[in-house]
């Protein structure tokens, strides 16, 4: 368990340090639970932040269940789900959803230029990772830019996660990898939400430095 989202930054960054031994990196937070946590590996490493911008396609019926992701550039769609029953509904939520995340990155970038991940270790860091599908987009996406090795850096994650993303080519760095998980939240005593300003304040006043 951890104490917030304080605590796992603390033991997580303690974890990169150890294993991640490089001035050449680029922290990428997901907002908004991960900018917290993102912001004390980027202090710890002395490195660039930024946010990478995801968010699930949910199930026809079922919002929350995620049969995809979509980025702000890219979409991945788990291979069961992208059938030609489904082909216009995904096409209308993968537009909707780009164009909310459009919306979001000017919300959090304004006018300032994203960093190079030419070359670059990416570490990507979000509070915890179930199912680990709306970060296959993010990998996607990244892996144009042509960067050195992207790294998943979270507190929790299932292993069916760490798998999953092992495979699409991340390295995982984590401080747990429970066999059981029904939510982020229960590996937290204080899980309480971060809003877009407090994100938002935590990521202008990194850069600011």
């Amino acid at each position: 368990m951890f104490a917030d989202r304080a605590d796992a930054a603390g033991q997580l960054t303690a974890l990169i340090i150890e294993q991640v031994k490089t001035k050449n990196a680029v922290v990428l937070a997901v907002p908004r639970g991960g900018l917290p946590i993102g912001a004390a590996v980027a202090t710890a490493l002395k490195a660039p932040l930024d946010v990478i911008l995801t968010k699930k396609i949910g199930a026809p019926g079922n919002p929350e269940f995620a049969i995809g992701a979509v980025t702000e550039h890219g979409y991945f769609v788990d291979p069961a789900y992208d059938t030609q029953e489904l082909g216009s509904y995904l096409r209308t939520e993968i537009e909707r959803i780009q164009k909310l995340l459009a919306k979001r990155a000017h919300l959090y970038r304004q006018d300032r230029q994203t960093p190079t991940l030419r070359d670059k270790v990416v570490i990507i860091v979000d509070d915890g990772v179930a199912t680990g599908r709306t970060l296959i987009a993010a990998l996607n996406d990244i892996a144009q830019q042509q960067p050195d090795h992207v790294i998943i850096a979270t507190p929790v994650i299932t292993p069916d996660a760490r798998e999953l993303l092992h495979d699409h080519g991340a390295r995982v760095i984590s401080v747990l990898t429970p066999e059981h998980l029904q939510a982020i939240g229960q590996f937290y005593y204080d899980f309480s939400q971060v809003s877009d300003e407090e994100a938002m304040r935590i990521l202008h006043a990194y850069q600011q430095r």
